[in-house]
């Protein structure tokens, strides 16, 4: 289990082991989400992903990450419930595998001059820098229109949330980053600096005291540290929508589901999951997909921190009502209680095995440690994995049972053919 502290303005933990030959940290800022800081947020990603005060460009960075044995560095956005976060990471070789005393201080001092480098002259001075990320981002946005799949989710997202902050993606949107200039850029990063929650993780060989000695020297927040914990984001109500777009062969089908359960059930919700559409043993596949050969995909994507159930589809628009239908058909059974022990079983192990392994990742254990620090109610390991292996085929269909369509969503190359 991890060891938690805060230290001045940081919510920290530190997990202790001995898995790997590198200590991995990540650093997150996380905030309510809003509408322009969105975008805001996802281009600070990438230019603090390139270059710093100290290090002033892409170049630089790497022969830094060389000089520290080749470790590895990245920016990235995230969503958590209603929260947004801007995620730094870094994961460097531990000093006892290279005999190299003082390493560990230097792979924290470099990650603090890249979290804390944003720096407008330096980006002033060099615009196409700036243009460059700001085209890469870009791109990331557009290939998102080129993914029917992507682009169903995005769509869909307007069915599902009330507030519009939640509604778009956490790359935001392209409108929006044709305009922002570096003070709008300079505005966000010190507003974050000065009001987010601070989070730092970190796993390897890492001592309590490597971490307080390297924190002492980070710059302080300008108000006291206070967590801004999760929300789950309220959702819309049912809504149903179909859009056509050009070119498309297949269709994309995105069914989402209000959940209702509480904390000591969430080891049953994963259960269900895994028995409805979660994994390639599930209902879903095995029916929908493998029996009646309706769909190229399908699976269902359990978002606990939303309240939310997501069914994914692809296939032939004249299947899509078939595809509905059978897939609420799938749902009621569960509902019912017609879960024979075999499959409740195998479920659970597939769970329990897929866990276990994410469990030998430092990204997956940092990510959750990260995560629970911003959970008013967070659930250790230890108590979901005790709450999957007691799952019954009664409580999968008491939970099964409270699950409600919140909306659909329909994206296709032409008017959808009834073939009810």
């Amino acid at each position: 289990m991890a060891e938690t502290w805060q230290e001045n303005d940081w919510l920290l933990s530190l997990q202790q082991s001995q898995k790997e030959n590198t200590n991995t940290v990540m650093v997150a800022f996380s905030r309510p989400a809003y509408k322009k800081q969105t975008t805001e947020r996802a281009l600070l990603s990438y230019l603090l992903a390139v270059c710093s005060k100290r290090y002033t460009n892409q170049q630089e960075v790497s022969q830094k990450l060389m000089d520290l044995y080749g470790a590895t560095y990245a920016v990235k956005v995230l969503s958590y419930g209603d929260q947004n976060l801007l995620l730094f990471s870094l994961t460097f070789v531990r000093e006892d595998v290279v005999a190299e005393e003082g390493l560990t201080q230097e792979a924290l001092t470099f990650l603090k001059d890249m979290v804390f480098g944003f720096d407008e002259k330096l980006l002033s001075s060099e615009p196409n820098l700036v243009e460059a990320e700001r085209q890469n981002l870009k791109q990331a946005i557009l290939s998102r229109h080129d993914d029917k799949v992507q682009l169903a989710l995005d769509e869909a997202r307007q069915l599902v949330f009330s507030d519009e902050s939640l509604q778009e993606s956490i790359l935001g949107d392209a409108a929006t980053l044709d305009v922002l200039s570096l003070s709008d850029l300079k505005l966000a990063y010190e507003d974050m600096l000065s009001n987010d929650t601070r989070l730092f993780a970190c796993s390897g060989t890492l001592a309590k005291k490597d971490v307080e000695e390297s924190m002492a020297t980070w710059p302080k927040a300008a108000k006291d540290a206070s967590v801004e914990y999760a929300g789950k984001g309220e959702l819309a109500p049912n809504g149903n929508k179909s859009i056509e777009k050009e070119g498309l062969g297949q269709a994309a089908l995105v069914m989402n589901y209000r959940l209702a359960f509480e904390q000591v059930e969430l080891g049953s919700l994963v259960v269900a999951n895994a028995l409805f559409g979660g994994t390639a043993a599930s209902r879903l596949f095995r029916v929908v997909r493998e029996r009646e050969s309706l769909v190229y995909n399908i699976s269902s994507r359990l978002q606990a921190d939303l309240n939310l159930m997501t069914v994914v589809a692809e296939c032939p628009k004249d299947k899509v009502n078939r595809v509905k239908k059978m897939v609420n058909r799938e749902l009621a059974d569960l509902a019912d209680g017609n879960i024979v022990e075999d499959e409740l079983k195998r479920a659970k192990q597939t769970v329990l095995n897929d866990r276990l392994i994410r469990m030998d990742s430092p990204t997956f254990v940092n990510l959750e440690a990260l995560l629970k620090m911003i959970q008013k109610d967070p659930i250790q390991n230890e108590e979901l994995m005790k709450q999957i292996e007691e799952a019954s085929c009664a409580s999968v269909s008491k939970l099964a049972r409270q699950i409600t369509e919140q909306s659909t969503l329909i994206l296709s190359g032409k008017e959808v053919e009834d073939d009810s």
